[in-house]
């Protein structure tokens, strides 16, 4: 198997796509001696049997576009500061620069081929016919990750946190008293910074249908930007990416992701060859699309309302609720009418 070298991407779309500068699946554990982290010899691999049994249950699904964070627009509404420093407690220093276009025949190929070993934390593919493997240190690089001491699924402290949410953080950014993955939704986070971060993550890493609802996994990276804990971008991505490909149906949104982690390892998508599966272009989280989502309104002065659960308006955005924003001091997280008569405790 020919071994390839990362190499950081951030954009590669000939569109300037970033105006910032149903079977139980295979083991995680390949089989055999143990290795160290990254070493070669004995890389996991699927059996041409499993292959054909994802193809088979990725066939004629839709591929919609993932949706990359838009700085211009963010910084246009006053909330870009608050977002990237969201991003930065979480160790995801550079992963709201990545943006590319998604493409069906990539994304096919890389869910249907991939596989995994968390002992030894190497994943192997194939793209474009070739045979490529990454270390999930390289993986966290590429998306822009930059702590060495990063949280994966397995860790206890994660574990325990989906058997028992942080009500309490949750009170904290909507105001509600308990929290209901199967009732709660992302419109009753009130601040948009919060919003902001976690529509971020739900049409990228954890790219469905539904991105307005938020479950407990959801949750749990918010509060780690809280508390500033480094998650592993590849322990969930690939979490993400066994959920897909051991279904036989539903939409996929993972795609854009793919391709960055194709353009990386040295390929390339001409437009001769591969075409978008959003064309025209649909594939940033702007002004634009936080309207269509119904999270804002433009007010036509420049202007814009931020919309609560209720559809109302919040805050008029550009506003100095953008640069008060402390992720250390929840009093900045919601309106102060609303701190007053909900009472929001203080973490202290």
């Amino acid at each position: 198997m020919g071994k390839t070298t990362a190499r950081t991407h951030t954009h590669g779309s000939s569109i300037d796509p970033n105006p910032q500068k149903d079977i139980a699946g295979p083991s995680r554990k390949a089989a055999g001696k143990r290795k160290k982290r990254g070493e070669e010899g004995s890389d996991p691999s699927l059996t041409n049997a499993e292959i054909k049994t994802y193809r088979s249950n990725l066939r004629g699904r839709a591929i919609r576009p993932t949706k990359f964070y838009h700085k211009k627009s963010m910084k246009k509404l006053g909330v870009h500061d608050g977002v990237y420093h969201l991003f930065i407690k979480l160790g995801w220093r550079g992963f709201l620069r990545l943006c590319d276009r998604t493409y069906e025949e990539p994304t096919m190929e890389f869910l249907s081929t991939y596989a995994r070993d968390d002992d030894t934390e190497v994943l192997t593919f194939q793209l474009k016919g070739e045979h490529h493997r990454l270390t999930y240190e390289e993986l966290d690089s590429i998306m822009g990750i930059d702590d060495p001491f990063r949280i994966s699924p397995q860790n206890q402290e994660y574990q325990d946190f989906l058997r028992c949410p942080d009500a309490n953080f949750w009170m904290q950014i909507s105001g509600l008293p308990t929290f209901n993955p199967s009732r709660q939704r992302a419109k009753h986070i009130v601040h948009p910074c919060w919003r902001i971060a976690h529509r971020v993550l739900t049409t990228s890493i954890f790219g469905r249908l539904e991105p307005g609802q938020i479950n407990r996994c959801e949750l749990f990276f918010l509060r780690s930007m809280r508390h500033a804990l480094s998650l592993s971008f590849s322990g969930f991505f690939l979490d993400k990416c066994d959920s897909i490909r051991q279904r036989s149906s539903g939409e996929i949104f993972i795609g854009g992701l793919i391709t960055i982690i194709g353009r990386a390892v040295g390929l390339d998508f001409p437009d001769a060859e591969y075409i978008p599966v959003d064309t025209p272009p649909n594939f940033l989280l702007d002004c634009d699309t936080l309207i269509r989502m119904e999270m804002l309104l433009d007010r036509g002065t420049r202007t814009y309302s931020w919309l609560d659960s209720d559809k109302a308006p919040v805050y008029i955005l550009p506003s100095w609720i953008g640069s008060s924003f402390d992720t250390g001091d929840p009093d900045t997280w919601l309106p102060p009418d609303q701190l007053t008569q909900r009472c929001i405790p203080r973490i202290r």
